[in-house]
């Protein structure tokens, strides 16, 4: 999860810096967080309660295999954290809009489009 500006911030890092080409830096906000975090905080900026509630990883996998979407759902379940240690230490580059920013864009960019 990183907020396209500093994505584009990453791209022009690795154009500028003479080390970077035939490298590959993987792009990542350095505050890490969980879906149930990601989805909490965009239903907040959506004005809608979160109504999440606690199950066990392994019961919804089970679940979701029983109708053929049991990869699908370990994708949500499983950790998935990027290193971007890499484009931090060689090209000085880390991911400087917030969480709470890029979900507040991200839910208002959801709704405009939901509104057209």
């Amino acid at each position: 999860f990183v907020h396209v500006d500093d994505l584009a911030r990453l791209l022009l890092a690795c154009g500028a810096h003479p080390a970077a080409p035939g490298r590959t830096y993987l792009a990542a906000h350095h505050d890490p967080f969980s879906t149930r975090r990601l989805f909490a905080t965009l239903r907040r900026e959506m004005n809608r309660r979160e109504r999440l509630f606690a199950i066990a990883p392994r019961t919804l996998e089970r679940l979701a295999a029983l109708v053929g979407q049991g990869e699908r759902v370990r994708r949500l379940t499983r950790s998935l954290e990027v290193d971007a240690s890499a484009a931090r230490h060689e090209l000085g580059w880390i991911a400087q809009v917030s969480f709470e920013q890029a979900a507040r864009e991200m839910a208002q960019a959801f709704l405009a489009g939901a509104r057209k």
